[in-house]
């Protein structure tokens, strides 16, 4: 008999190969596109941090909060991540201030403003705020920068030495362990800890309801492009 961890490790996979085929259309944009949906995913980068620090104020699993804490604390290791991002905007002839740039699309701030007010509360909260902020904090985007980073060196010539942001979270956000087996990427920091929440049938549909909600809303900020 299947699992509710082998079921959730399948649905998860599943839904990431589906994400992965509609980012295909990246290498197809002209350069004024590709250019709109960097400073598009700046801004969808800021929200990352007060959405991971809502969770750890509230979520009581401590092996949980432990998980969430430490990706929070790895945004300012070396530095702010949205510093470094900028940095790399800079290198590229991209960066434009806040006070300057206005988000192009009501896409963006419908996805900005579901995913901060996804938080859960009650019996299941830890387990489904925990499987949304694996699947939309950190599984998707190891794709997405996946996916942006041939662009990336083709149109500005970034490399792993160059980059201080995009190369980073291409390679510490992915997934390499199926869920239920620990790993040292962001996106398997979770696996352990949320496998241990899932009990019974109830937990099973919660997690995979959060995590097609994660999904869902990557996906429509990806659609506007396409």
């Amino acid at each position: 008999m299947v699992s509710y961890i082998e079921s959730l490790n399948h649905h998860e996979t599943t839904l990431a190969g589906l994400f992965q085929e509609q980012l295909v259309g990246i290498s197809h944009l002209g350069r004024d596109s590709f250019t709109t949906v960097l400073l598009e995913k700046r801004v969808l980068s800021r929200a990352f941090v007060p959405l991971y620090r809502t969770v750890a104020c509230q979520v009581e699993n401590k092996r949980l909060r432990d998980v969430v804490e430490e990706i929070i604390a790895d945004e300012y290791r070396p530095d702010d991540h949205q510093k470094l991002l900028d940095e790399d905007l800079r290198m590229m002839g991209l960066y434009v201030p806040d006070a300057q740039y206005t988000a192009k699309s009501i896409t963006l701030s419908t996805v900005l403003k579901a995913s901060l007010n996804f938080y859960k509360r009650g019996p299941q909260s830890d387990l489904q705020n925990g499987f949304f902020l694996r699947v939309y904090g950190e599984l998707l985007p190891g794709i997405e920068y996946d996916v942006l980073w041939p662009r990336l060196v083709c149109d500005f010539g970034l490399t792993p030495d160059t980059s201080q942001f995009y190369w980073h979270h291409k390679v510490h956000d992915e997934k390499r362990v199926e869920l239920g087996v620990g790993g040292e990427t962001h996106t398997d920091k979770f696996s352990q800890a949320l496998a241990g929440l899932v009990h019974n049938r109830f937990d099973f549909h919660a997690a995979k309801q959060a995590i097609d909600t994660a999904y869902l809303l990557r996906s429509n900020f990806w659609k506007q492009f396409f």
